[in-house]
């Protein structure tokens, strides 16, 4: 191997263990974040607000209201009453009860394949979203008096605690899925009152029919982005899976320990996340099981925890909050703050991932018949053009290989009981026929990061949920062909095909020396087919493609190569000899004549 070529290796291996760090700093620098600019408040925050409000545990000295207060039972839940706040996107329901979300519903998105069927509806009524817990008279036990607020897609809502406390809850829609939501506690009492810690929930996020995937084991899942730079924890693919294999219980929580600028409850296409403007105390994850014996989770929420404050007679205290309640869309919650679209869990590709989705979109967007099949297809071949020097020169240095095959067998015989000079040997072979026996691993290796990034963009994109091409019906759950007729799931022809095309590959293209690696390359079509079988088909669209340009690449290699070889033969000594021959014999003939 040419120094060249190691030192090449050597930097592509460097750039994939750096590639954590490099990608953010790649994506800082040339795709910085817009900052949510939405709505102000319909009223300023009192500078009481958030961390800066007296503590608790500081006025542990100070009387609360009325001792009497503590042991009163809560009063008697009125008739709820809802209201909604819509725009063209979303149409969410707030109750009378906690002043809280009773249930969005997704306008822009079918519940399922048949329209008719309506659309998307997340729903809350079991464990309302954005409802106080530890707060007695202020939570889902609380009546609250709904009211309009000053705005079309605005409303506020009023109740008294138990503590005589007032809750003024200020509530207004954007133009796509998110909340902004301004809480003022007031003190009408003439004594002071102390606010205990409490937690402010989201409601259950559960995971529909057109969700799951066998690839996508984990959709349901909390997020919490960790104060003080530690990054976005992901609680979904780690901890809560071993919760359920460790307990014993049907409901188990966790808690994260840490503080959190937000936190997101989320399934494979939809979300919740909650960003209070001065952050919480801690991040407390619910995770349910259908039962005991079962480790897959059914519904997942969270809840944040924060501090307590005591409030003086006439006073208020507020907090200001922004929920999102939409679909797990880049483009949209990218234009939100605190790197909320963190939520789609793009993973160390993540630059890769918003360049091939962006892609894939204008592609879908600007060509006729705004097809995501046509443009998933379209896309590969982008790629494949891209990388067509390298997979070219690949091909080049295997067919190389192949030639000098028959030398390198013999060398092996030769010194097969001195493997150091066989080493030698075959290095001096190399370099004698200007060959790189890693030549054809090269392309392959610097596709590692675009393949890994096209899996994650294909497999949660919610742009592609329901998008259907010629016999599909959704690009991202398996084709299941003769579903309901044919057993497990039905048929998944793409899987099929792309296997079939592997083999007719595998024959047309250089073969291995090492017998092991041939036995190797001859199952990887079997391999590939179990790999591919239960994807979502828009996956198994790329890859067949892929596998379609190939032979076609090969095929254009072969024919250039036979083409030349004749140009060769044709120019040959010994062709010139023959076709010589001819036309001395004429000439012979005609001085005869």
């Amino acid at each position: 191997m040419k120094k060249k070529d190691i030192g090449i290796l050597a930097v592509l291996i460097l750039l994939l263990l750096m590639w954590p760090t490099l990608g953010p700093m790649l994506q800082h620098r040339f795709f910085p974040r817009e900052e949510y600019t939405g709505p102000p408040p319909s009223v300023p925050l009192e500078e009481t607000s958030g961390r800066d409000a007296p503590d608790a545990s500081d006025a542990q000295a100070v009387a609360s209201a009325d001792p009497s207060l503590e042991a009163a039972s809560l009063p008697v839940q009125s008739p709820e009453q809802t209201s909604l706040l819509t725009n063209d996107a979303v149409s969410i329901t707030f109750s009378s009860h906690g002043a809280a979300v009773n249930g969005a519903v997704m306008q822009r998105y079918n519940r399922t394949l048949d329209p008719a069927d309506g659309p998307v509806e997340l729903v809350f009524t079991n464990r309302r979203s954005l409802a106080y817990r530890g707060l007695p008279g202020l939570g889902e036990d609380g009546d609250f008096t709904i009211r309009p607020g000053e705005t079309p897609r605005s409303l506020e809502l009023e109740g008294t605690g138990v503590s005589g406390v007032v809750l003024t809850r200020k509530i207004s829609l954007d133009e796509n899925y998110m909340l902004r939501i301004l809480d003022t506690f007031d003190n009408p009492t003439p004594q002071p009152v102390i606010l205990p810690d409490h937690r402010i929930q989201l409601g259950f996020m559960v995971e529909n029919a057109s969700g799951k995937s066998l690839y996508v084991p984990y959709s349901l899942g909390v997020d919490a982005l960790q104060y003080g730079g530690d990054g976005v924890a992901y609680l979904g693919k780690k901890v809560i899976p071993k919760a359920l294999k460790q307990s014993g219980d049907v409901v188990i929580e966790g808690s994260l320990h840490a503080p959190v600028d937000w936190m997101a409850a989320k399934s494979r296409f939809f979300a919740q996340i909650l960003n209070p403007d001065e952050g919480a105390d801690d991040c407390i994850w619910q995770a349910t099981r259908s039962d005991v014996k079962s480790k897959v989770v059914s519904s997942v929420t969270a809840e944040l925890a924060l501090s307590g404050a005591a409030i003086p007679p006439g006073e208020t205290f507020g907090r200001l909050y922004t929920c999102y309640i939409g679909p797990k869309k880049y483009s949209v919650i990218r234009e939100y703050r605190r790197h909320q679209e963190a939520v789609m869990n793009f993973g160390m590709f993540t630059p890769i991932c918003k360049f091939l989705l962006w892609m894939l979109n204008f592609m879908h967007d600007k060509l006729w018949p705004h097809n995501y099949g046509l443009a998933t297809i379209l896309l590969t071949v982008f790629i494949r053009v891209l990388f067509w020097p390298i997979t070219h020169k690949g091909t080049e240095s295997m067919r190389r290989m192949q030639e000098i095959q028959p030398l390198m067998q013999e060398l092996r015989e030769k010194h097969k009981d001195n493997p150091q000079k066989q080493q030698q040997e075959l290095f001096a072979l190399y370099k004698e026929h200007k060959v790189n026996p890693v030549g054809g691993c090269l392309p392959m290796l610097i596709q590692i990061p675009v393949f890994f990034a096209l899996f994650v963009v294909l497999r949660s994109a919610i742009e592609l949920r329901f998008a259907s091409f010629l016999w599909i019906s959704d690009l991202t759950q398996p084709e299941g062909l003769l579903k309901g007729v044919l057993p497990f799931g039905g048929l998944n022809l793409l899987p099929i095909v792309m296997s079939l095309m592997m083999i007719w590959q595998q024959k047309i293209m250089p073969t291995s020396a090492d017998p092991r690696q041939a036995k190797i390359m001859q199952f990887m079509p079997v391999m590939m087919l179990f790999m591919f079988y239960p994807a979502p088909s828009g996956l198994a669209l790329y890859w067949t493609t892929n596998q379609g340009l190939m032979i076609a690449q090969q095929y254009f290699y072969k024919r250039r190569k036979d083409r030349e070889a004749a140009e060769a033969d044709a120019g040959s000594p010994a062709a010139k000899t023959t076709e010589a021959r001819p036309r001395n014999a004429r000439k012979t003939r005609k001085g005869k004549g």
